[in-house]
């Protein structure tokens, strides 16, 4: 579905992404990434999936002509043994990681993390940690 995406729906990602007030990496699972989503469901009548949108988002974003913003992660702080868990179960090279978001396989990771760890942290908090990790 989402591969067919008119040029003028590209454009109305790109100006929803310079509206937004923080960086791309930053917006999964919060209500921003709602409200950029609905935002553009109001301008394309194109009702896509919390994953679809994501794909979209991080695609255009690749092609250009989206600035970058400045990031505050928030991340909680992990022990190294965490971290290095944390490293073990994603699932792509850490490149890759912003396909992660709003798929079957991040949900995994987040449960097999939280119990490996005794962790109860959120698809948010773990999203963070890995951007954390990439840097």
């Amino acid at each position: 579905m989402t591969s067919s995406l008119s040029r003028a729906h590209e454009q109305h990602i790109r100006e929803i992404l310079t509206s937004a007030c923080v960086a791309r990496d930053m917006i999964p699972y919060t209500e921003d990434f709602a409200k950029l989503k609905q935002e553009f469901y109001n301008r394309s009548f194109r009702d896509l999936s919390d994953s679809e949108f994501w794909t979209v988002v991080v695609n255009v974003a690749k092609k250009g002509g989206v600035r970058g913003k400045t990031r505050d992660s928030g991340a909680p702080a992990l022990a190294e043994q965490h971290q290095d868990i944390l490293e073990d179960l994603i699932p792509f090279p850490i490149g890759q990681r912003d396909r992660l978001p709003y798929t079957e396989a991040f949900d995994r990771l987040v449960k097999r993390f939280n119990q490996t760890t005794n962790l109860d942290l959120t698809h948010r908090e773990i999203w963070l940690s890995i951007l954390k990790l990439a840097k």
